[in-house]
């Protein structure tokens, strides 16, 4: 017959909450039990350090005792639910396996077989960028008034209503969806690819950034990589944007061109135009840099990638604080 739960097991706080406690590592383990003993360890760890943060907002300096309560215990599954979750999903691939994946895959530019399209890792020299465009023509200026008013109060017309964009807030897994080339996990690789971003006029940066993104690389027709900044993380805060009207291949077979007798021959003509690399040419308001925040820099690798023309703005950055890379440009990914 089941124990009846006594009083403080039924009753009582939520928090503060209990931590994890953890068995010795047994003796004469095998090579998939030890694999498993190190996962769960960590998993471990990743939970107490989530009941932790949690007790410390509340105002608690130290975790609950081993007794617990139903609530607690309904709110431990929960977070140990939320941790699995956000494992899975953000989990990093071994260094040494992610770079043999990035060895044996051929790069965009030189191999003929790779679609356009394709995700590629990062070489620096093929990245395709405006490098030829000074201080960006702010899109504000080159929008007609209704779209203008939109992009000028973003704040309000732009984002979620509060009620929806605390859900998103709430929803932890909603934010570990993005992809980083893993080739910028180097940090001098990150800063030399920083300073590129800089000497094109695509980046500022912030010490308060609102929302971290990612970059990845996708190959283009002409062998170059295509820089995709991967806003995903922003765009969950954003409305639904409108759609856009425009033509399909169904237009061109409504297209008549019969001629009948007496008529003059008709020649239909089609034209091309295409802005290279458009989406990093407008300038986007001020107030929307931190929303499209690069992981931080290391301010010293930096100014090591400019060599004796630092820039002022770089050189001033302080190296107390982490600072983060930010878009002045309209990222190609944010929707």
């Amino acid at each position: 017959m089941a124990t009846k739960p006594t009083p403080q097991h039924r009753f009582g706080d939520v928090l503060p909450l209990p931590a994890s406690g953890g068995s010795g590592r047994p003796q004469n383990m095998g090579r998939a039990a030890r694999r498993r003993f190190l996962r769960q360890a960590n998993d471990r760890v990743r939970h107490n350090e989530t009941i932790w943060a949690l007790n410390c907002n509340a105002g608690f300096e130290t975790n609950a005792g081993p007794t617990i309560n139903v609530s607690q215990d309904s709110a431990l599954n929960r977070i140990r639910h939320l941790d699995h979750v956000r494992g899975l999903r953000g989990r990093k691939a071994d260094p040494r396996a992610a770079l043999m994946q990035l060895l044996r895959k051929e790069h965009g530019g030189y191999a003929a077989d790779v679609a356009q399209g394709s995700l590629a890792p990062y070489v620096r020299e093929d990245v395709s960028i405006p490098r030829d465009q000074g201080v960006a023509p702010q899109l504000i200026d080159h929008l007609p008034d209704e779209e203008r008013d939109v992009l000028t109060n973003f704040s309000e017309s732009m984002f979620l209503p509060p009620p929806l964009l605390a859900q998103v807030y709430d929803d932890t897994s909603a934010f570990d969806c993005c992809y980083h080339d893993p080739v910028l996990s180097d940090p001098g690789v990150y800063a030399r690819f920083i300073c590129d971003l800089y000497n094109a006029g695509l980046i500022a940066s912030t010490f308060s950034p609102r929302v971290i993104i990612v970059v990845f690389f996708l190959t283009k027709k002409n062998g170059r990589l295509r820089m995709i900044i991967d806003c995903r993380r922003t765009n969950r805060l954003m409305r639904q944007p409108p759609r856009t009207l425009l033509g399909s291949v169904e237009a061109l077979s409504n297209i008549d061109l019969s001629c009948h007798p007496g008529d003059v021959h008709q020649t239909m003509f089609i034209a091309q135009e295409d802005v290279k690399d458009f989406f990093y040419r407008p300038g986007i308001p001020e107030g929307m840099w931190p929303l499209c925040s690069l992981p931080a820099i290391d301010v010293r690798l930096l100014r090591n990638c400019f060599g004796n023309d630092v820039p002022s703005e770089i050189q001033c950055l302080s190296e107390s604080a982490p600072v983060h890379p930010c878009m002045r440009v309209l990222p190609m990914g944010f929707s």
